[in-house]
């Protein structure tokens, strides 16, 4: 048990009177606290094992509790260890709290009632426990969280997010579904009617389109993060349904190659013919395997406060010369030191060469060999000449060394050795024999 001595103790330093911390113990057993007037309760980093029922029931202010990092399982966390001073409308809670942090503990599973006695909790952290798969008592538990606005499920290793999972928490605003196993984007997405933070990353989505599954509509999303995954392609309409959507972060996913130009736009609800996209702000492409952009996939670049585009195999040829043209100029206006590594991939004869050294360019044309159509006809007019220079000649040759000219005699036997040195006798000489 705690008493207000100890209390005392560990916070006689710097640490304000409001806020009692014990971190890095060897702490193993949490007993009833005393009257406190805390409202932070830090217990990270122990060995936390067994929690006594009723152990918060006298910090009636507490705001944050942090239990993360210790050795707590689902049979330890149960309703009871929560119970608060009695309430008419609420059963015994602690009403204050909005901000549990049980991350990094071993955790299989969630008591459906765990949470009863928060009827004010808005920040929950579940991440790095072994959790693996959310059951349907984990899910009734959350689910029963009525004004939960921040909820970390990073690092479970899900397969699947339950498609209900999000339809009672309707406040809440940011999901942290990173590192896990997910290989598509989760259906359950769509009950989130309120988010406005998402996190994917490190995940194993490797397309986003509609032959596997785009993001629905979520009218409120204005942050979303794809990154460090095993993503390929993101095809038409994948992100077309996110109308408020104002920073994109696609970084550092090494096999992302192709970005369909209509990922972000979709047609106007009230006029088909109108394309409607997006608020974007921030669009991070960096660390990637793009080779091109097109141009339409975001209509107003010079609307955007960043633009990352860096360390992409990029191909310097006219089918990205607005970039040259068009995008660079805004890059180096708004963020010159995000221009500095854009390097040319292709063609061989610009590999290695910083975009920016070829602003004032016109670039030519690569076919799908990575070569130049464009230097073909300097080529075939330089074989035309070497043709016609060289056919003439070629029978000059022949004719001269058919003619014997300058000793070049061809090889027509004894006969015509002999008669090589043959002078014929003058009329008036005498035959003798």
């Amino acid at each position: 048990m705690f008493t207000e001595d100890q209390f005392v103790e560990f916070n006689k330093t710097k640490v304000p009177q409001d806020i009692f911390r014990i971190n890095n113990n060897e702490l193993t057993e949490i007993n009833a606290f005393p009257i406190l007037s805390i409202k932070v309760l830090v217990l990270r980093r122990n060995k936390i094992s067994k929690i006594a029922k009723g152990a918060f029931y006298n910090l009636t202010l507490l705001e944050e509790l942090d239990l993360s990092w210790n050795d707590l399982t689902s049979k330890v966390l149960i309703p009871e260890i929560f119970e608060g001073h009695y309430s008419p409308t609420v059963y015994e809670p602690l009403e204050l709290l909005k901000t549990l942090r049980l991350n990094n503990n071993q955790l299989h599973a969630l008591h459906p009632d765990v949470f009863e006695h928060f009827p004010n909790l808005e920040v929950l952290s579940l991440h790095s426990n072994p959790i693996m798969a959310i059951d349907h008592l984990t899910s009734v538990a959350i689910s029963n969280i009525p004004n939960l606005k921040f909820l970390d499920l990073s690092y479970l290793e899900l397969t699947e997010v339950p498609k209900h999972l999000f339809v009672s928490p309707r406040e809440l605003r940011t999901l942290n579904l990173t590192g896990n196993l997910l290989t598509s984007v989760p259906e359950a997405l769509q009950f989130a009617v309120n988010l406005e933070t998402l996190y994917l990353d490190e995940n194993n989505i490797e397309h986003i389109d509609k032959g596997n599954y785009v993001f629905p509509t979520m009218d409120k999303l204005e942050f979303l993060s794809i990154s460090y995954t095993t993503l390929k392609s993101i095809g038409s309409g994948a992100f077309s349904q996110l109308s408020e959507l104002k920073t994109l972060m696609l970084t550092n996913n090494p096999h992302l190659s192709s970005i369909h130009e209509s990922a972000l736009s979709r047609k106007g609800k009230e006029n088909p013919r109108q394309i409607e996209y997006p608020p974007l702000t921030n669009l991070y492409l960096h660390n990637n395997n793009l080779s091109t952009l097109d141009a339409n996939l975001f209509p107003r670049y010079d609307n955007l406060d960043v633009v990352d585009l860096r360390h992409n195999p990029w191909v310097c040829d006219c089918e990205n010369q607005w970039m040259i043209s068009n995008l660079l100029p805004i890059i180096i206006k708004k963020h010159p030191t995000m221009s500095k590594d854009l390097h040319c991939n292709q063609p061989h004869a610009l590999v290695g060469k910083e975009m920016s050294e070829l602003l004032n360019s016109k670039l030519r044309c690569s076919d799908k060999y990575n070569s130049m159509p464009q230097q073909d006809g300097t080529i075939l007019v330089g074989i035309l000449i070497g043709i016609l220079i060289g056919i003439p000649l070629a029978l000059a040759v022949v004719f001269v060394y058919k003619r014997g000219c300058f000793g070049l005699a061809s090889n027509r036997g004894a006969a015509a050795y002999s008669r090589a040195f043959y002078k014929r006798a003058e009329a008036g000489d005498d035959f003798h024999i």
